[in-house]
């Protein structure tokens, strides 16, 4: 299974700066821009954008990690649409041994192998990234991003429609109305978890979210997986 901003304007010719709106300050919390540094042991859970659309509605993520069972530098790709209910590509990568110190070959590895899916896929490698939103959520739940829109992180247990004996989970972020929604993609497999908001950030037009899950794939070991969904919430 598994979202903050500062915009740069580089003035030329024919270009005039835009200053960004001031943030507000009559918000519940302090909406900050949060760190994602890679996770410790054991697992050393980490991601990062590698590509994305120019019209903003497509993003690509490099995921990596120990794998749970193998032990071994291990991740995957994910090409997701906003408002898509499947992702556009997503596949594993296992062609890196060693230890936590080789992770960055993972990306390294996706980047080069999976160049060309990624481009099918409709996104340009280190191209039209995102960028971080600064966001805070309050003690009850409520998130608000710097411009004061309202946020909540909806989260359900639905029977995995492969065994309905066990329970998925699904999630998105919506405004607080309900009017516009970021869905997580559609669940590969019958692992349930606890989802949390990790990080917003924005391309041209479109919001993202990254939500953590925290799943056991055994007993005795959790394991963070990371999730993205996009949809227009905060006017950005």
């Amino acid at each position: 299974m598994v979202v903050r901003s500062l915009v740069c304007c580089v003035v030329a010719v024919g270009c005039q700066s835009k200053r960004a709106p001031a943030p507000r300050t009559d918000l519940p919390c302090a909406p900050v821009v949060h760190p994602t540094a890679r996770r410790g042991p054991p697992h050393y859970e980490g991601y990062r954008f590698i590509a994305g659309s120019a019209d903003g509605k497509r993003v690509a993520l490099a995921l990596s990690h120990m794998g749970p069972g193998s032990g071994q530098p291990v991740g995957g790709a994910q090409v997701i649409e906003a408002g898509a209910s499947e992702a556009l590509f997503a596949k594993s990568y296992f062609d890196v041994h060693g230890t936590k110190d080789e992770l960055p070959k993972v990306e390294t590895g996706i980047a080069t192998e999976y160049a060309a899916d990624l481009a099918a896929a409709g996104v340009e490698l280190e191209q039209h990234l995102p960028a971080q939103e600064a966001w805070c959520a309050t003690p009850t739940g409520a998130i608000y991003t710097a411009n004061g829109t309202e946020l909540e992180l909806r989260v359900s247990h639905p029977a995995c429609d492969k065994d309905p004996s066990h329970k998925t989970v699904a999630w998105q972020l919506c405004t607080k109305d309900g009017a516009h929604c970021a869905h997580s993609v559609a669940a590969k497999g019958c692992l349930d978890g606890e989802p949390s908001l990790h990080d917003v950030v924005h391309t041209t037009g479109t919001d993202w979210a990254v939500v953590e899950v925290v799943t056991r794939p055994f007993p005795d070991s959790e394991f963070r997986v990371y999730a993205v969904a996009g949809a227009a919430l905060s006017g950005s």
